[in-house]
């Protein structure tokens, strides 16, 4: 799943952070915390929801909050939301945090694949359901032409230079 928001894009598979463009380093607890902040953009989310999400074997309160407030603070340096006005993640007083900026989530191909697949199953699907697959970024089709599978096992009786040149595809005659 990939999040869009200002300009920075969180991608989940990929597993990094970019703001405009460059990739920006973040810590594997703080991406977990703004993950799952971004999946629940918009509403306020409790502390101790936040906790046991991402901390489910810590038992110390004071350790859980104190890797919280650091986590928020990487995160907020990491896409410059650090100065007063938070305009991206707002501290909801003796609740919790709200991730208030406008979010736009794009699935992934894997995903899109599926949605495609379904939505051709479904005759009222809309028809950006339909062509999802093919309009996201960054992903080219590939036409494989040739393909053969070859027993393995006939690779070990080869002589070393033998290997060679098949590897090279200097002689092909080997196992025709």
């Amino acid at each position: 799943m990939r999040f869009v928001f200002g300009d920075c894009e969180l991608d989940t598979e990929r597993y990094e952070l970019r703001r405009a463009g460059q990739v920006v380093s973040l810590e594997p607890m703080a991406f977990r915390v703004l993950v799952y902040l971004l999946r629940h953009h918009g509403r306020a989310v409790a502390k101790s929801d936040l906790v046991k999400a991402c901390w489910p074997e810590t038992v110390d309160e004071q350790s859980q909050t104190y890797s919280l407030r650091n986590c928020l603070y990487k995160i907020r340096q990491a896409v410059d939301d650090a100065g007063l006005p938070q305009a991206l993640i707002e501290t909801v007083r003796r609740y919790g945090y709200r991730f208030t900026a406008a979010v736009t989530s794009i699935p992934t191909d894997r995903a899109a694949v599926d949605t495609t697949l379904h939505a051709e199953a479904d005759d009222r699907a809309p028809p950006a359901a339909r062509t999802q697959a093919i309009t996201l970024p960054g992903w080219r089709q590939l036409t494989v032409l040739h393909c053969e599978l070859v027993d393995v096992a006939a690779w070990t009786a080869l002589a070393p230079e033998d290997f060679q040149a098949l590897i090279i595809g200097t002689d092909l005659s080997l196992f025709v």
